[in-house]
């Protein structure tokens, strides 16, 4: 199959089996993520290398917010796919039972959106290429850090084992106004930030990364890192209250197109 025809039948499949009347899916994570089969696509965005949206909506690449979960919604899956020129591609994701059943609510929480997460979340599993990364299912110590305002290291809400020295998965959000911006999915338990996308609200470069900051701020934060990447796309996934598993045969047709799809972006991002 070429390139064109590998494209155009994955947007064919993917429009058809997940999205109707909706967006066309923008989704590597169907490449890499065992669970998404039961879960259609919310939002993607490509990350930009400095965001100023001071309550704006982000430009999402998809953006199917409008188009309601009939049942409800069960779970909410983060993906975040980082790659630097010449480097290896990374991706982690992160889905959890939901915290809210307003889709307008799970992207980035910008201002306008009225959501601030800080708080535990519910089954959390995490799968990734990123070695470091600890992967599981079930995992009961998970928690988000969801926000628009500055923020402080001050450990606000007690979150077992941060340091309030440092940017890590338990801060203070506890300032007024619209600034800097925060949207982290952690693993308490593991001393570990999954995913993070930081400063993209008040301007300059923002903050990306995939498990904890080696070398400052575990969250990333201040880390200004974004440039580095020519691949960086985050997606956002929903599983229906009444969900049903795509057939195999189906699931593998939708990955044999997205492989020519994904191989495309891979080299158009080098």
């Amino acid at each position: 199959m070429n390139q064109k025809n590998a494209s155009a039948t994955a947007l064919s499949l993917l429009t058809l089996t997940l999205f109707t009347g909706a967006q066309p899916a923008q989704a590597t994570a169907i490449l890499d993520v065992a669970e998404i089969g039961s879960y259609s696509q919310i939002y993607q965005i490509n990350v930009p290398n400095a965001a100023d949206y001071n309550g704006g909506t982000p430009s999402y690449g998809v953006n199917n917010a409008g188009s309601p979960i009939a049942g409800g919604i069960n779970r909410i899956g983060y993906y975040l796919e980082l790659q630097k020129a010449g480097g290896p591609r990374q991706w982690v994701w992160a889905s959890m039972d939901a915290f809210t059943q307003n889709l307008g609510q799970i992207g980035v929480p910008v201002a306008n959106t009225g959501a601030v997460w800080q708080q535990n979340i519910n089954n959390l599993n995490v799968a990734s290429n990123v070695g470091s990364i600890f992967t599981g299912s079930g995992i009961s110590t998970g928690n988000i850090e969801f926000w628009h305002n500055c923020y402080a290291t001050d450990n606000e809400v007690g979150v077992p084992g941060a340091n309030g020295g440092n940017y890590d998965f338990g801060d203070n959000n506890n300032y007024t106004g619209s600034c800097y911006g925060s949207m982290q999915v952690h693993n308490y338990g593991a001393g570990q930030t999954l995913l993070a996308w930081n400063r993209w609200d008040g301007g300059g470069n923002g903050d990306l990364g995939i498990g904890n900051n080696p070398s400052g701020h575990p969250d990333w934060t201040f880390a200004g890192n974004a440039g580095q990447y020519t691949l960086k796309s985050m997606e956002i996934w929903v599983q229906a209250t009444n969900h049903t598993v795509p057939e195999p045969l189906s699931l593998a047709l939708m990955g044999l197109g997205l492989i020519g799809m994904g191989f495309s972006r891979r080299v158009g991002a080098r």
